[in-house]
């Protein structure tokens, strides 16, 4: 059996979509509309989109996608309505928990981009702490809090991110927000603290990060396959700094949709090869085992650029992130400190919000225990950590 993308990509050109048989029209129209997805069709694939039957196994997939073709488009009402129909369908078991979870990520994205701030943080909190998505939770909630002028559930976030269970991860915007952070508090000490860790921790990442580039530079297989190396045995070969990022890298789309076009690719050839002797000479079988070895090289290619491109801009993201410290501390330095702070002031809200150690909205009566800590770390209290640290800035008289 053909792969499903295979078959869409084989017929392309050859089927009518009014000859689509009902029993295939789901994936057809599916597929069809994550290829336009793909390629930045956005109209045409909201019509495929939506022409995916609500009976199909492909239904909340498709609902899904438009949820988030209306949020680009600027109808979030619509992505919400969207976003809400894939939870009630998914609210019981384990069916369709990453779709669910993807789901909840994009509603407190598209309630954030709104500045709901406290509806984001409330769907941010309804990940849970196993989902590939939770870290990204976490680290856009902090963002919801600066907003909501919550600076200490801000700072308890990014102590869950860089944290030794995360040490790998590649989030270096965490010390960039740390620092504005502490400057919103007027506590220079520490805004000059997190600028030297952000330069410490990622210095050597910098320097290996542009030499893996151009070691890779127009070798598209060769960095795909540097990468899944990597993921096949955890270990770098060569530009170990640049760990963190390979391993984002890995996380993509663009790497899992390679890998399992290679392990079908695998599958198929190693059926081919036990065909009868009479059926090697078929030009069917031979024509088959062709396509398979050109989808196998294609999909390399395709996911390296893409990988590779994404290791440029991570790059470039650090070396405007390293150009923002050097901004921050220069102002600092200079006694900028009034207009500094005006260039990062927080949006207001009408209402405020309290919440339990990170993401919990605070009920009326309940009581609240928050717990004294010096740089530990408790993993089953990671994402809940609040500090309590006041403000230093002068009042105003």
């Amino acid at each position: 059996m053909l792969y499903r993308l295979h078959i869409v990509q084989l017929f392309r050109s050859q089927v009518r979509p009014s000859d689509v048989p009902g029993v295939a029209r789901g994936f057809y129209f599916y597929y069809k509309g994550v290829e336009a997805f793909t390629n930045k069709e956005l109209e045409r694939a909201h019509s495929f989109f939506k022409k995916v039957p609500s009976g199909s196994n492909y239904y909340l997939k498709a609902l899904f996608h438009r949820g988030v073709l209306a949020n680009l488009s600027g109808r979030g009402g619509a992505a919400i309505k969207n976003f809400n129909a894939i939870l009630r369908a998914t609210s019981s078991g384990r069916r369709g928990r990453e779709l669910r979870e993807a789901t909840l990520l994009n509603l407190a994205r598209v309630h954030y981009e709104k500045k709901r701030y406290t509806a984001a943080i409330s769907f941010y909190g309804r990940i849970p702490r196993d989902s590939p998505y939770w870290l990204d939770a976490i680290w856009e909630t902090s963002w919801a809090f600066f907003f909501l002028e919550k600076f200490n559930n801000t700072l308890g976030q990014i102590h869950t991110i860089h944290s030794p269970f995360y040490k790998n991860r590649f989030y270096p915007e965490t010390y960039i927000l740390q620092a504005i952070t502490f400057l919103r508090l007027c506590r220079y000490a520490e805004v000059k603290k997190s600028m030297r860790e952000f330069k410490g921790r990622y210095k050597n990442v910098f320097t290996s990060i542009k030499s893996m580039l151009g070691r890779y530079r127009g070798n598209p297989r060769g960095f795909f396959k540097f990468a899944s190396r990597y993921k096949n045995s955890g270990r770098m070969s060569s530009f170990s700094s640049s760990e963190e990022v390979v391993r984002k890298l890995t996380g993509t789309d663009a790497f899992k949709g390679a890998r399992d076009v290679l392990r079908f690719s695998a599958r198929e050839m190693d059926s081919l090869s036990r065909y009868p002797a009479r059926w090697k000479s078929v030009g069917l079988v031979r024509n088959l085992k062709d396509f398979l070895r050109s989808k196998k090289g294609t999909a390399v290619s395709s996911a390296g650029r893409r990988m590779y491109r994404l290791a440029t801009t991570y790059y470039s993201h650090l070396l405007d992130l390293s150009n923002q410290t050097k901004f921050i501390v220069a102002e600092m330095q200079l006694g900028k400190l009034a207009k500094l702070r005006e260039k990062i002031s927080a949006h207001k809200q009408k209402t405020r919000v309290q919440f339990i150690g990170g993401l919990q909205q605070l009920n009326i009566g309940q009581s609240l225990e928050y717990w004294p800590f010096e740089k530990e770390y408790w993993e089953d209290e990671l994402g809940f950590y609040v500090y309590n640290m006041s403000s230093k800035c002068a009042k105003k008289k």
